[in-house]
């Protein structure tokens, strides 16, 4: 096996000090096959939060408030060397996951070779899709789609996605977009790592202005129509229809596959169409 170190740059948007601290230990922590450097985009106004925050030495650390993807693309762009890297690690500053657990993480993607990947959501996460959720039986599984809150990818992927951390915004789309170029043009599918749990706590705050603030999902549509247009699809329901979360393969206990199926290509379309049903029902009693 080739004990080369795996140079990873994780890259973080935060306020706090509190997940940072679980995930890291220094600037750096590594093993004889691991070096993982931190680089921090601290928009917060807490100037104690900043001091702990400084306090893990990252390598780079970028003061300033804005969007998560601007502040990636400006880390990226500015101040990491990103061909000292072999992959990246973008990490959203509410996800708890310990440091051992990322460890294992990030070898479980380095020993597969893997492009685009996560860890599967604990029980009780905040977590949309199902297929994203933890399976119990299954090690790891391939799929159309992958989120971005806490995601790894390789540095030929985020070559070639790149852009499109320029002109994003709060992330919303880069996810579709991260799948599509991972199997379109790399020719792998992503990957859900289920030996590996991180858990991401509800935000029903954060939820209702999502839902409320308009401006959000017209920006989301634009981006996403940009980005298929500029990717030579015609419209972002062709994005959206060749991303739609499906799982092509399970590594692990024979049945797990069949209930991650049932769960995610019966259930979750039928609970798609219920929330659709509930939210027009909702919307035009709100009209009248």
């Amino acid at each position: 096996m080739d004990r080369t170190p795996f140079r990873v740059a994780l890259v973080t948007a935060t306020r706090t000090s509190r997940t940072l601290s679980q995930w890291v230990v220094g600037p750096r922590f590594s093993s004889e096959s691991l070096q993982v450097d931190l680089f921090v985009a601290f928009y917060g106004d807490d100037p104690e939060e900043l001091r702990r925050v400084r306090a893990l030495r990252p390598v780079h650390l970028l003061e300033k408030k804005g969007y998560k993807l601007p502040l990636y693309h400006e880390l990226l762009d500015r101040f990491i060397d990103r061909n000292a890297y072999d992959a990246f690690l973008f990490c959203d500053d509410d996800i708890e996951i310990t440091h051992e657990s990322l460890a294992e993480f990030l070898e479980e993607v380095r020993n597969r070779g893997l492009h685009y990947a996560q860890p599967s959501f604990a029980r009780g996460s905040d977590a949309y899709w199902r297929h994203l959720r933890h399976q119990p039986g299954a090690r790891t599984q391939q799929v159309t789609y992958v989120e971005i809150q806490f995601f790894f990818v390789s540095r030929r992927l985020l070559d070639l996605s790149l852009p499109f951390f320029a002109t994003g915004m709060t992330g919303y789309g880069l996810d579709f977009i991260l799948s599509y170029l991972c199997r379109s043009r790399l020719e792998s599918w992503p990957v859900v790592i289920h030996s590996v749990t991180m858990f991401h706590p509800h935000r029903p705050q954060g939820e209702s202005v999502r839902k409320t603030f308009s401006p959000y999902w017209t920006f989301g549509k634009s981006y996403l129509d940009n980005a298929a247009r500029t990717l030579g699809l015609k419209s972002r329901e062709s994005l959206l229809e060749l991303t739609w979360p499906r799982i092509i393969s399970t590594e692990g206990w024979f049945w797990a596959d069949w209930i991650s199926r049932f769960r995610v290509h019966i259930i979750a379309p039928l609970h798609l169409k219920l929330g659709a049903l509930k939210w027009a029902v909702v919307s035009r009693w709100r009209k009248n």
